[in-house]
C-alpha cells in the first residue's frame, strides 16, 4: 500500500479508479483537506500484480456508537458529511483486508453499498439514503402521478413558496454567513450530528445552492451537486423561527425536485435523514451499511460486535403509498 499526507501527492491513477464516486476525485479531496482538516490520509491498496484493489480516505475520529458508547476509531468516510463512501474498493480485497490489518485501532467505514464486501469485517446495517428516480417531464406530470392527499399537500406547500421570493447561486462567494447561519440552525436542532462545517466549506464551485428569501433575508437553502443524470442533495438550512410559518422544509423538498425535473435529471439523491417526509414525495430507500474492522481474534471480534452494534439498527420502516397505481415504481 501507499499511503499520502497530502491530496495534492496522489497520483492520477487514484481517479481513474475512483471514477464513480463523484467526491472521491483529487480535486474535492485537495478542497476538503484545505477547508476541513481532519489529519486525514490518503490510502491506495495494491494486489500482488500492482493493480489497485483500493483507495480510501482515513482519519481519527471519536465515533459514538450509542448515547452510551465514544469510541476511538479510523473513520474511512468523506470529511464533507455526504452519503457517498470514503472508499472504492474491489469486493473482498485480499489487499484491502491486509492493509486494515497492519492499522492500529478499531476501523469504522461508513456508507457503503450493497455490492461493498469486506474480509473479516463486521458489516451492520446504517442509515439508508433518500433516492427518486425521475420519470417526468415536467412538475406537472409529477404531481398529476401522485394520489390525491400527497398531490393537495403539494400544492399547499408551493401556494406558501410564492410567499418568498427564490434565486439560485452558482457564485461561491454568493454563499453568505447569513445562509449560513441558517444551517447552524439545522445542526443545532439535529438529534446527532457527525461533524458541523464550517462557511468555507458552503462556498465551494462544484455545488450550486437554491435561497428562498424574505424581503432580501434569507429564510431557506437547499445545497445540491449535478454528476451527470443525477442529482446530490448536500446541505440545507431554514429559519427555525418562520419554520412552521411558511412550511421551509416542504418547500426545500418542492423546490429542490422541481429544478431536478426541470433540468433534465434522471435521479434525485434527498440524503440521509428527514425519512418520513423524504418518502410522502415518492422516496424509496436504499441501503447502506457500516463495517467494523478489528485485528482481534474471533471472539474479540464477536464481543466488539455485540456491544458495539447490538442497538444499532438505523433502518427505519415507512410504507407510503404515494403514486397511484399506474405511477409506481
Amino acid at each position: 500500500m501507499k499511503i499520502y499526507d497530502k491530496a495534492k501527492d496522489i497520483p492520477k491513477e487514484w481517479d481513474e479508479f475512483c471514477i464513480d464516486n463523484f467526491y472521491m476525485s483529487r480535486e474535492k479531496l485537495e478542497f476538503f483537506e484545505k477547508v476541513n482538516n481532519c489529519n486525514q490520509k490518503y490510502y491506495m491498496v495494491y494486489n500482488e500484480n500492482d493493480k489497485i484493489e483500493a483507495c480510501f480516505v482515513m482519519f481519527p475520529f471519536k465515533y459514538e456508537f450509542s448515547k452510551r458508547i465514544k469510541l476511538n476509531v479510523q473513520l474511512i468516510f468523506l470529511p464533507a458529511s455526504v452519503a457517498d463512501p470514503g472508499i472504492v474498493a474491489k469486493p473482498n480485497s485480499k489487499a484491502l483486508a491486509d492493509c486494515l490489518k497492519k492499522i492500529k485501532g478499531i476501523k469504522l467505514i461508513l456508507s457503503t453499498s450493497e455490492d461493498f464486501k469486506l474480509l473479516n469485517g463486521i458489516r451492520q446495517e446504517g442509515l439508508p439514503n433518500c433516492m427518486l428516480n425521475v420519470k417526468w417531464d415536467t412538475m406537472e406530470e409529477y404531481k398529476n402521478s401522485m394520489r390525491n392527499n400527497y398531490r393537495k399537500n403539494i400544492n399547499k406547500v408551493i401556494k406558501k413558496q410564492n410567499l418568498l421570493s427564490k434565486r439560485i447561486i452558482t457564485n461561491p462567494k454568493e454563499f453568505t454567513k447569513e445562509m449560513h447561519d441558517l444551517y447552524l440552525q439545522v445542526m443545532n436542532h439535529a438529534d446527532y450530528v457527525l461533524e458541523t462545517l464550517n462557511l468555507d466549506f458552503f462556498q465551494n464551485n462544484f455545488s450550486k445552492t437554491i435561497v428562498l428569501e424574505l424581503e432580501n433575508e434569507p429564510k431557506a437553502f437547499v445545497q445540491f451537486a449535478e454528476d451527470g443524470e443525477k442529482i446530490i442533495g448536500e446541505f440545507c438550512g431554514f429559519d427555525y423561527e418562520d419554520r412552521e410559518k411558511y412550511d421551509l422544509y416542504n418547500i426545500i423538498m418542492v423546490v429542490f425536485i422541481q429544478y431536478a425535473i426541470e433540468n433534465g435529471f434522471k435521479i434525485i439523491d434527498i440524503g440521509q435523514s428527514a425519512y418520513r417526509t423524504k418518502l410522502r414525495y415518492g422516496a424509496y430507500l436504499e441501503p447502506k451499511y457500516s463495517w467494523l474492522f478489528y485485528n482481534g481474534n474471533k471472539i474479540c471480534n464477536a464481543i466488539l460486535k455485540y456491544i458495539l452494534l447490538k442497538d444499532n439498527n438505523n433502518k427505519p420502516i415507512y410504507n407510503y403509498n404515494v403514486f397511484r397505481e399506474e405511477n409506481q415504481n
